[in-house]
């Protein structure tokens, strides 16, 4: 069931007013800006062969967003009336403090609110899974996995099959000749090619008893719903290098780039797993654009080096609010191989002996 069974993975927005992309690295606890709700950082990137500046954002827990569950950020929290937490036994950590929005209500801490806490690290990369992954389970580049109740469809290099899920319980998806980093207004080369040698993982489906670890070198999409069939006790985790995305498609005026409408795609709503992005975050592709999207629900558990933004607020808001939901079995199992919770923001709770049956 993987490296270790003993662990409890805690929710975590590991800094949790990041925004994603070159000139927007700062933290609150590095002496951002506190005035405003953008900041002189800019992210640059091509859309359309127009070259476009975008400020850099504060990312919010927005009045409505649940995260039901022990929570870590290494930065301050940033929050219009969240709620952290679901019992009093959850853990909610933090920086110095919590700041509000202007004009907002304090957040609800249904947990021990514990500020000043320990700066957690992730490592940096999750290579260490090429090495237990099954013969026939490792690939190169741009793949599409489909889970089902007892088979993973797999599309790759131009080919898709139908397999049984790995005796490891590994997939592992490297990169070939790639050259690009994750381009945040134009995810899926809709405009520009990106390079199949890249290892874009998109990910969707519904599994039930299965263990499962998909594991990539740069990036996971999530460009469907992620579901435990009902009755099913099956664990699946999600761990990019890079970032862990949910799938948005939108059309865009290539003059501007945050004046766009949402395409014709079927809407992710929940996704059932642990999550993990070692490098980036876990976010939601043109999140700040389109009409919003409602909900999204996450059965599981989230660690970032990040936290990426899913959506905004207020009128002419877009993406998603939160609905997250910590899942009670990781106090005592993680899905096949997870990285060490040792070396990451998962903490160990308990330790159990078990003796041999009579």
């Amino acid at each position: 069931m993987g490296t270790d069974s003993k662990s409890l993975m805690d929710w975590a927005a590991q800094d949790g007013n990041q925004a994603s992309g070159d000139g927007c690295a700062q933290w609150w606890r590095a002496g951002r800006s506190s005035s405003g709700n953008t900041w002189s950082g800019t992210y640059t990137d091509s859309s359309g062969g127009n070259l476009n500046n975008v400020s850099c954002t504060k990312i919010q827990f927005a009045a409505g967003d649940v995260l039901a569950g022990p929570v870590h950020t290494n930065d301050d929290f940033y929050t219009c009336s969240a709620t952290f937490g679901s019992e009093d036994t959850d853990a909610i950590q933090s920086g110095e403090s919590y700041r509000k929005v202007g004009g907002c209500a304090d957040p609800t801490f249904k947990g021990s609110w514990q500020p000043n806490s320990p700066t957690l690290t992730l490592p940096t990369t999750d290579s260490t899974l090429s090495t237990v992954v099954d013969s026939g389970y490792s690939f190169t580049g741009k793949t599409t996995l489909v889970l089902g109740t007892s088979n993973i469809q797999i599309t790759n290099n131009g080919s898709t099959v139908t397999k049984a899920y790995p005796p490891s319980g590994v997939i592992y998806v490297a990169n070939g000749t790639c050259g690009q980093s994750y381009k945040v207004l134009d995810p899926y080369g809709d405009t520009n090619a990106i390079p199949t040698g890249c290892a874009d993982v998109y990910v969707s489906g519904s599994y039930q008893n299965q263990e499962l670890t998909i594991a990539s070198q740069k990036d996971i999409i999530v460009n469907g719903d992620i579901t435990r069939a009902t009755g099913g006790d099956g664990m699946l985790g999600l761990i990019a290098d890079n970032f862990v995305r949910v799938y948005h498609k939108i059309t865009r005026d290539t003059n501007d780039p945050t004046n766009c409408t949402n395409a014709t795609y079927t809407v992710i709503h929940e996704i059932d797993a642990a999550i993990l992005a070692l490098s980036h975050s876990f976010t939601v592709d043109n999140y700040y654009c389109g009409n919003q999207l409602g909900t999204l629900t996450v059965n599981g558990a989230i660690a970032q080096k990040f936290r990426g933004p899913v959506g905004t607020t207020g009128s002419g808001g877009s993406g998603y609010l939160k609905d997250y939901k910590y899942d009670k079995r990781f106090q005592y199992r993680v899905p096949p191989h997870f990285l060490s919770p040792l070396e990451t923001t998962w903490k160990v709770k308990r330790y159990t002996e078990q003796t041999d049956a009579r």
